[in-house]
């Protein structure tokens, strides 16, 4: 029971782990629009930056709390940003 808990709070993990980058895209695409291609990287990369810092602290804490699970929760996380990443850009391919 421990590891389907470690596998569903892993691909949650992971789809929360991608809303700094959702809420920052509108942002993006005005710069984008405005042609300032140096503050559209900059947003870029910090919300990246933001959302690797959730994870790996999220990471550590499951570490030091339940070892056992922590490669299933590390790869459900890493499969749930995917895909909520990949629905994100097909959403946005659609409009």
């Amino acid at each position: 029971m421990n590891l389907v808990i470690a596998i569903v709070l892993g691909a949650l993990v992971g789809a929360v782990g991608f809303v700094p980058m959702l809420k920052l895209s509108t942002r993006m695409r005005k710069m984008m629009a405005e042609k300032n291609n140096v503050g559209s990287v900059g947003l870029l990369l910090l919300s990246l930056a933001v959302s690797f810092l959730v994870m790996i602290l999220v990471i550590l804490v499951v570490a030091k709390l339940a070892k056992d699970v922590l490669l299933p929760f590390v790869l459900a996380l890493a499969l749930g940003l995917s895909a909520t990443a990949i629905v994100y850009g097909i959403k946005l391919n659609r409009k």
